[in-house]
């Protein structure tokens, strides 16, 4: 799993911005406030977001005078799997039990 590395809380509340407004992708001045209302310098989310970019947890892309960034595609399908949106699977009759 060349891809895994350990989230910081800055690089969760990144995450978290999508969560929050539903969004697949977002202006990077958008996360930037959002953030700034939790106490995030403007530098700090900058950076971290660049590192992220780095890192492949996430995707840049330049649309005019913005840069607007999304999850990367391994990123997304995780955290679509544990959101409240996620559909739950078919309950098959059968029940797994595990001891310890």
């Amino acid at each position: 799993m060349a891809n895994r590395y350990r989230i910081t809380r800055p690089g969760f509340d990144v995450v978290s911005v999508f969560g929050s407004l539903w969004a697949r992708a977002l202006p990077i001045p958008v996360i930037v406030a959002l953030l700034g209302e939790r106490g995030y310098s403007e530098s700090s989310v900058r950076n971290q977001i660049g590192r992220m970019v780095s890192r492949g947890a996430l995707q840049a892309e330049r649309l005019g005078k913005f840069a607007v960034v999304s999850l990367a595609p391994h990123v997304e399908a995780n955290f679509l799997q544990v959101s409240p949106a996620a559909v739950a699977p078919v309950y098959d009759g059968s029940l797994s039990l595990l001891l310890y």
